[in-house]
């Protein structure tokens, strides 16, 4: 497909929002092609057309003083509901979950499928008879987040570990000696990725695997099958 090609539009937005409820997913070599339509149509051109719009929209809202658009207090002034302030985050970060978005954003979770996981304890700890348009407000949300982060005086319990590997081809065939890579829990084993997303190497969980693997960077060492995770200080917000 050319990116400049509209006519499947609808299905390259449905592929960026909600993959998993795709029949039939791109080929390998397709999807830097449909990325960039994504890039270029829904993230650039899409998000502008939407601030635009709500742009005029606060505009027009009557009252003494204009509203700050970027200022989450004078937000409920518009009368628009929280939705409208969500929108443009959703589909930056590919995803219909609100929450996701915010732990994207806010560099908490290495993935989508990472953010959408955590997200459910959020909804989880909303009280039954919430309301809707409450339960999206953004500083209900960084709330949660800040209140799940750990404190300055709390530590992490290892701050260093090295785990055998096995590669999942020849030690030849990698194009580095070391590769920064990510783990994926499945069946109680883990698969390394690297940043496109290939697998490079599977291990078994180690006994003293953190809690949260995403306060750790992880290097592999291709000639001896090792891969090594670092604790780290994320950046202060």
């Amino acid at each position: 497909m050319e990116c400049g090609n509209f006519q499947d539009w609808p299905r390259l937005l449905r592929w960026w929002l909600a993959k998993a409820t795709l029949a039939t997913q791109p080929a390998p070599g397709e999807i830097m092609n449909w990325y960039d339509f994504v890039a270029r149509n829904f993230i650039y051109r899409g998000t502008w057309g939407l601030g635009s719009i709500i742009g005029l929209l606060l505009e027009a809202t009557e009252g003494e003083q204009p509203i700050r658009a970027l200022e989450i207090r004078d937000w409920p002034r518009s009368g628009l509901p929280w939705i409208a302030f969500w929108i443009k985050e959703l589909i930056t970060w590919g995803t219909l979950d609100l929450i996701a978005a915010f732990l994207l954003a806010r560099g908490d979770a290495i993935d989508r499928p990472h953010a959408e996981a955590d997200a459910r304890a959020y909804y989880d700890g909303l009280p039954q008879n919430a309301d809707a348009n409450d339960a999206l407000d953004p500083r209900q949300v960084r709330n949660w987040v800040d209140a799940r982060r750990p404190r300055p005086d709390e530590r992490v319990a290892v701050h260093q570990f090295t785990i055998e590997g096995t590669l999942v081809r020849p030690a030849a065939n990698y194009s580095r000696p070391r590769l920064t890579i990510s783990p994926l829990e499945v069946d109680n084993r883990l698969i390394w990725i690297d940043p496109a997303g290939y697998i490079v190497a599977r291990s078994d969980t180690p006994h003293d695997w953190p809690d949260k693997p995403s306060t750790f960077e992880f290097e592999l060492d291709v000639s001896n099958a090792t891969i090594v995770g670092n604790a780290y200080l994320r950046h202060e917000r």
